[in-house]
């Protein structure tokens, strides 16, 4: 099967089911598909097709969706950018991607202008919304194509998403997801999490430029509507919730915290709300079960997993969220669940051995859902994919019921409010800064955001250099939610005997007494 398929079934066999919502706008399957075929034949006829990459920097809306389905149609990749990278980090990923064609927002384009110069594959840019020199508007460049069905040769294993994380060495690296990736990663979801049931309503409130976008893929794959919402306002969200009876809910954990302490909840009816996943970061226990509570009639579930592996390797399904009962079944609450149907994951020590129940070791994966590889990175590509296996990086255990448990992180990634900042990423701006001499970035508890990121730095003698220098700095130069959130000047870092800053030792005084150390 081939993504775009989906859309066209869709059309095909349900064409009078709602699709999107968003605003005012209100379009069935059969209108859906008019505007992907549109949006899919226009980027034909402007001399694109497979493998050519097509960049999406875009807010949450149904422009997202049309655009996203119409590139996949031709055949041509899908770039999902982050809007909230700075320019000079757009820059390098635009250009690694070799972004032919960009669809961009234009709330957005203040970010591109300054660049535009420098982003040497780009050869046309279309508006959405307003539109400025040198860029051709939305609906123009849609408005003399065509509704014809696209028709092009693609193999389930040819590359339809690009999607950029974070590197740990600083460099962002581009994953290549391919159609079966993501329809294996689809069924997983929709038979572990039973989400093939009548008349589901999804709601998107979440960038799109993340792996969640899947959501959109389960909605078509279950002929489901999909409502949108381009901002996490509360008001506006439960106002969505009850106006267009939505029933399935997906929030990252501090997105689900600010929703149970906003005062007015009462007032609204979310009584149409069936189903409520948590994911992006480890959702704390104690506000799981505060939300179970006040949410009864609600089936929570979670997945764990990352963009390399599709998203979904491990499952904790409804019926694993309980309240009372045995210890041991109560504190499931706090695993990653079991492996998902069609995945297979195992915890190895260094040497690749299997570790027994209670021993910490690395979390590995494989099935369809694992990625392609990475984009002209072969080296870092054989390090993550060893024998069909996905290495994750994550650190973590089984208990003797066979439950994962997260421990630590192998690469000492940072989640902030569900977004992935790596320390070396942030580190490597720090040291652009005069006065530094030394610096070290780590991850500290934060009861809003779960880890804020904190650098510690060693000054150069006789620098003045303050705080509030280098998050100014950080914030001029990366996307604010990787800045400093607080900076700490310490004399000296613990080191091994190879010299190497031992950040487990300096992230412990902030830990100790946590029941997680991530």
């Amino acid at each position: 099967m081939r993504i775009g398929d989906l859309i066209t079934t869709g059309a095909k066999y349900y064409p009078d089911n709602l699709a999107t919502v968003y605003k005012d706008v209100r379009l069935t399957y059969k209108e859906l598909n008019d505007r992907v075929n549109l949006i899919g034949n226009a980027i034909l006829r402007a001399g694109l097709g497979k493998e050519d990459r097509v960049g999406i920097i875009c807010h949450t809306s149904h422009f997202y969706q049309e655009i996203f389905f119409g590139i996949v149609k031709t055949g041509a990749v899908a770039t999902t950018i982050n809007w909230r990278l700075s320019p000079r980090e757009l820059e390098f990923i635009i250009n690694d991607a070799e972004v032919k064609l960009l669809f961009i927002a234009d709330q957005f384009w203040v970010q591109i202008e300054p660049i535009k110069e420098r982003l040497v594959t780009v050869k046309q840019y279309v508006m959405i919304g307003e539109s400025a020199p040198g860029t051709i508007h939305y609906e123009e460049f849609i408005r003399s194509s065509s509704k014809d069905e696209i028709d092009v040769d693609m193999d389930p294993d040819d590359t339809f998403w690009h999607l950029y994380t974070s590197g740990t060495t600083g460099r962002p690296k581009g994953a290549l997801l391919t159609h079966r990736n993501l329809c294996a990663d689809t069924q997983h979801n929709i038979i572990g999490n039973r989400l093939n049931r009548a008349d589901p309503i999804y709601c998107m409130v979440l960038p799109m430029f993340h792996i969640v976008l899947k959501l959109i893929i389960i909605a078509a794959y279950t002929r489901a509507a999909m409502v949108f919402l381009d901002q996490f306002d509360l008001k506006e969200l439960c106002e969505a919730i009850e106006k267009e009876r939505v029933t399935f809910l997906f929030l990252g954990p501090t997105m689900w915290q600010t929703l149970i302490d906003y005062p007015d909840l009462d007032r609204y009816d979310l009584s149409s709300l069936r189903y409520a996943a948590y994911s992006t970061a480890p959702m704390p226990v104690v506000l799981l079960k505060r939300l179970m509570r006040k949410f009864p009639d609600i089936t929570f579930f979670s997945t764990y997993g990352l963009t390399e592996g599709g998203s979904s390797l491990t499952i904790l399904p409804e019926d694993q969220h309980v309240l009372e009962g045995p210890d041991y079944m109560v504190q499931r609450l706090g695993s990653l669940g079991r492996p998902m149907m069609g995945v297979d994951v195992r915890v190895v020590d260094e040497n690749g051995r299997d570790c027994p129940p209670g021993k910490i070791g690395e979390i590995i994966g494989r099935g369809d859902n694992i990625m392609k590889g990475y984009w002209k990175l072969p080296e870092e590509t054989k390090e993550t994919l060893k024998d069909g296996w996905l290495y994750t990086g994550d650190m973590g255990y089984w208990d003797e019921y066979g439950y994962l448990y997260m421990a630590d992180r192998k690469k000492e990634m940072i989640i902030s409010g569900g977004e992935n900042i790596y320390p070396n990423e942030v580190e490597q701006v720090i040291r652009e800064i005069e006065g530094v001499e030394d610096v070290a970035v780590i991850g500290v508890p934060d009861d809003k955001w779960g880890e804020a990121v904190k650098a510690l730095i060693i000054k150069s003698p006789g620098s003045e250099l303050t705080g509030e220098d280098v998050i100014r700095y950080c914030s001029q130069q990366i996307a604010s939610y990787k800045k400093p959130k607080s900076v700490e000047f310490v004399s000296e870092f613990p080191r091994s005997p190879v010299g190497k800053i031992q950040k487990k030792v300096l992230r412990e005084r902030y830990w100790e007494g946590r029941e997680r150390k991530v």
